[in-house]
Formats: C-alpha cells, structure tokens, sequence
C-alpha cells in the first residue's frame, strides 16, 4: 500500500530543491546587476576624470581612497554578524552609491570630487565582505561551489566595461549614470527578496580566534608577503589600462574587446581549475609570471596580436588568484582562525592597491603610462622569485 508519509516527504524534498534553486537564481542575479552596475561608472571613471583636466597624480589619488578607506572600515563591516545585517548594508550601500554617482558626474572642482570620492568608498566598502559573506554562508549551508556566482559577476563586469567603454563619447556620461541606477535597482529588490541564512542562528561564542598562533604562522606570513608583492598590484595593471590604450591611440571599444578576452579567461580559469588539483606553489607562482607578460608587452608598446595573449595570461592569472586566495588559506591556517585570517588578507591587498594606484598616478604624470608597467612588472619578477624561493609545494592542513 502507497504510504502516505512518503509522499510528504517527497513533496517537502521538492519543495525544499524548489526553494534552493530561487535562491541561487537571486543571488546570481545580485551578482550580475551588482557587477554590471558597478563597472558602467568605474569602467571610463578614469578616462571621464582625465578628460575633464585631472592631473595623473589626482587620479591616483582618487583611485586609491576606494582601497584605503575598505582598508579603514574593513574591522567594522566584519561585525556585521548576521544576515539582516549584512542585507541591510549591501542595500543601503547601493542606495547611496547610486546617489553619488549622480552628484559626481556633475563635479568638475577636484576638492568636491576628491570629498565625495571619500563618502563613495565608505559606501562602496561593505559592499563585498558582507555580500561574499553571505553568499559564501548560503554555499555552505547548501553546498553550493561560490565560483559559480563569482562568475555570474564577471559576466556582469564585461558586460558594464563593454556597454560603458561603446557608450562613452557618444552619449553624455550621465546617461552611462542613469544605467548604472537601473541596475542597481534590480540589484536592490532581489537582495530584499534573499531569505535568511540558517547559519546566523548559531553562532560561534566570542574570542574563539587564536591570534597569536595566526600571526606566529610562518606560511600565512608568507602568503601575506605575497599579497603586497603579486596580488595587491594586479588592479594597478587594469586600472590604467584604459588610459595605456588610449595613449597608444586604439578607441575605446578595444578596451571593452581587451575586458571581454581577460575576464573570460578568468572565468574559463576557474572552471578549469574546480576540476584539477595541482601544486600550490606553482599555481601561485604562475600569477605574477603570466603577470609579467601583461606588464612587459604593455610596456614595450608591442602589437595588438602580442597584445591579446598577454591579456589572455592576465585573465588565466586572476582566475588562479581568485580560485587559490581563500582556498589556500583555508590550508595553512588554523580552522578558527580563518575568518581573522581572510579579513587580514583582504586588509594587507586593499592597503597595497591603495598605495600602488597612487604611485601610478605620479608615474603617469612624471614619465608617462607606459612606466607604471615597468613599475609592475618589477614587482611581479619580485613576487614570482619570493613564492618559488618560500613556498611550500603542498603544506598539510592545521587542525584546530
């Protein structure tokens, strides 16, 4: 005889894959409209800058407040504990970024600018520790691989770089601003409609952190060397490639062609390497060489054909930093220390961006765009001599 309680069962299972499936959609959606309404302002935010008569040395300056000041707040957005709280944050951050765009395309004295660029990093700095946050709880909770909303969000970055780099010029710039709230808005209703996460009902008591062994670890010492030598630079590469393009006298358009070839390269890394094992240190040690090749035919002016495998290698190596940064921290730390160890690290990169960006605006001023590419590329044959020299191949996981 057909039992009853079976059939509950089973509609509670398709209820509940029902359920998860939504939820992945909303924050596949979060991520695509929150890339994609990003990147339309930032993507010609440079070029926008420069032609309204910015020296190189304000532009590096603006540029860098998004990382110092993450780099400032980044203690307090870890307190942001619990879901409400984080969705809270993520919302009201898009709300006031949105704003400021607005303001910001009307700007033309540098003093304004610079004092609104301060109150957009503070509000664009909660945007990723309590988005990745929650996302990162959800894939736990329901063991979900997170690349795969990641890659929903490099999708929506080529996306604005593409849309912002064929608009600009044709179209006044506050129109690019007027997309960019509209994706933003899709971007604030569906992180209203994300359901609460489990996980936030049971939380770990206070001071479980050991912090004196995270910081007598000698491997994450290490890799936070490496993070200041290889990882905290690569955002200088693509942050004034726009400008290097443009200076080489291609139209905007190839730098969108140049964004499409480097993040699905990304993305293509990432699948590529859910599926394979290898060494760490010679993943690791592969970012600032494929680096290198991006720095070193930038700086030489090399053809557009030896140009587009530098950038294939550039996409391929910020694929490997994105797949290895947390998932080799996750090895050579203590399991309770992960959290302190992974905001530490986010801390230490955003510091480095911020400096490297501003020194790129006074080497863009001094000696011309092509130089900052000298300037990185020296800092990868750094970075890649100290991860083959310090590495090790495979630590062995700690244990609490």
């Amino acid at each position: 005889m057909f039992d009853s309680r079976l059939s509950g069962a089973y509609n509670m299972s398709d209820v509940r894959k029902l359920v998860m499936k939504t939820e992945i959609r909303k924050y596949k959606a979060v991520y695509f409209s929150r890339y994609t309404a990003e990147t339309l302002f930032t993507a010609m935010f440079t070029v926008y800058v420069k032609d309204k008569g910015f020296s190189g040395a304000e532009l590096g300056a603006l540029l860098s407040f998004i990382p110092l000041i993450l780099a400032i707040t980044l203690p307090l957005w870890s307190m942001a504990d619990t879901a409400n709280t984080r969705k809270t944050l993520v919302i009201s951050a898009a709300v006031v970024i949105a704003a400021l765009q607005f303001i910001m395309s009307y700007v033309n004295e540098f003093t304004v600018l610079a004092l609104l660029m301060i109150l957009f990093s503070i509000a664009k700095a909660p945007l990723n520790p309590s988005l990745d946050s929650m996302a990162t709880i959800f894939c736990v909770e329901n063991k979900v691989e997170f690349s795969i909303f990641r890659s929903f969000g490099s999708v929506g970055y080529i996306v604005g770089v593409v849309a912002s780099g064929l608009m600009y010029g044709k179209i006044d710039f506050f129109w690019i601003v007027v997309i960019s709230a509209l994706f933003f808005t899709v971007f604030i209703v569906v992180s209203t409609f994300i359901e609460p996460l489990a996980l936030d009902k049971e939380k770990a008591p206070k001071g479980v952190h050991d912090l004196g062994s995270l910081f007598r670890n000698k491997a994450f010492l290490i890799f936070m060397g490496s993070q200041l030598l290889c990882w905290s630079v690569m955002n200088v590469n693509t942050g004034y490639e726009v400008l290097y393009l443009k200076s080489r006298g291609y139209d905007y358009w190839v730098f969108g062609i140049s964004t499409v070839i480097r993040v699905s390269c990304e993305v293509t890394s990432l699948a590529f390497l859910r599926k394979h094992k290898f060494v760490y240190k010679h993943l690791l040690a592969l970012v600032p060489v494929f680096m290198l090749a991006h720095s070193a035919t930038a700086f030489f002016g090399g053809p557009i054909y030896a140009y587009i495998p530098a950038i294939i290698l550039a996409g391929a190596a910020s694929g490997i930093a994105l797949y290895l940064n947390n998932k080799y921290i996750a090895v050579i730390v203590r399991p309770r220390n992960i959290t302190v160890a992974t905001y530490t690290m986010i801390l230490l990169q955003t510091i480095g961006q911020g400096i490297y960006l501003l020194l790129g605006g006074i080497i863009l001023d001094k000696l011309g765009v092509e130089f900052i590419y000298l300037f990185t590329g020296t800092l990868y044959i750094i970075a890649a001599i100290y991860i083959l020299t310090l590495f090790k191949k495979n630590p062995e996981p700690l244990k609490n």
